[in-house]
């Protein structure tokens, strides 16, 4: 197993903890919970990669193009996940994910157009794959009315997330350290959004929430981490399915350790996530 495959996977590992945080937390709730949780983990981003610069570089010194670009990542970072938030209806959570998890797909195409990354057979099929696992390890709901704006959220969150797959690939090309940039990233989701939460008077902070944030933010800036550096080696065709291998993971823990069903559907998603790691490594 090659490097860029090594800390790819380490990226997804840190999201499938930060996942599990988030959803021990409950802070999904409500919309404004998950703008004070979302707010807070940023903060907290902020705090490690300050901590981090100070460990690795030594001073909090910035070139240009670190700022330019972490601000320019925090404000895709910012709209994606802005927009997925109020892509739920109550009714469609498992439309949104599938539309949100294919932001592969858009960051996969920008990067073959405009930076020549080639995608060999092999790659395609393990890209095919990793679509097919998500759909089958996407929880299954009744079909209910949804509205064409949840549904426009989505797809606008699909797009964006995309772009920033892109971006960040962008970013280490241009020989951005990835903590110096990450600080401007969430400097600038934290200042934006808490314009946006006390603005609208969104919030609801509680102590658990705070709480839980704090490990989600920290959980968050090390699986971004980890996925700047395997994009310093690798195309984005073979990272990013990479780090959607945290959806697999998820699956894989609430079955051993939280009990639920392990249904034929989950079983071939998860083996097809497994044959996605050795197809495009």
């Amino acid at each position: 197993m090659n490097s860029a495959v090594l800390l790819g996977l380490l990226g997804a590992v840190f999201n499938t903890a930060n996942d599990l945080i988030y959803r021990v937390s409950s802070a999904g709730v409500t919309k404004k919970k998950v703008l004070s949780f979302y707010i807070t983990s940023a903060f907290s981003s902020v705090l490690v990669s300050l901590v981090f610069n100070f460990i690795l570089y030594g001073d909090l010194s910035f070139s240009h193009k670190e700022i330019l670009y972490g601000i320019i990542l925090g404000i895709l970072s910012l709209i994606t996940y802005i927009l997925f938030i109020f892509s739920f209806s109550g009714d469609n959570t498992s439309i949104s994910v599938i539309i949100f998890r294919l932001n592969m797909i858009p960051g996969i195409i920008l990067a073959a157009w405009l930076l020549n990354e080639s995608i060999s057979l092999r790659r395609a099929s393990g890209i095919i794959l990793c679509i097919l696992s998500i759909f089958m390890l996407t929880k299954r709901e009744p079909k209910k009315a949804k509205g064409r704006n949840y549904l426009m959220f989505s797809i606008g969150a699909c797009l964006f997330g995309g772009i920033l797959n892109f971006m960040n690939k962008i970013a280490v090309n241009e020989g951005c350290l990835p903590f110096k940039m990450l600080f401007w990233r969430f400097a600038t989701v934290f200042i934006l959004c808490g314009i946006f939460v006390f603005a609208k008077k969104q919030w609801e902070f509680s102590t658990g929430i705070i709480k839980y944030a704090f490990v989600s933010g920290f959980l968050l800036i090390m699986a971004v981490f980890f996925i700047l550096e395997a994009l310093k080696t690798a195309d984005v065709s073979l990272v990013i399915p990479l780090t959607q291998m945290a959806f697999a993971f998820i699956a894989l823990i609430s079955w051993i350790f939280l009990g639920e069903k392990m249904t034929l559907r989950k079983l071939v998603g998860l083996i097809m996530a497994i044959f996605v790691v050795i197809l495009i490594n």
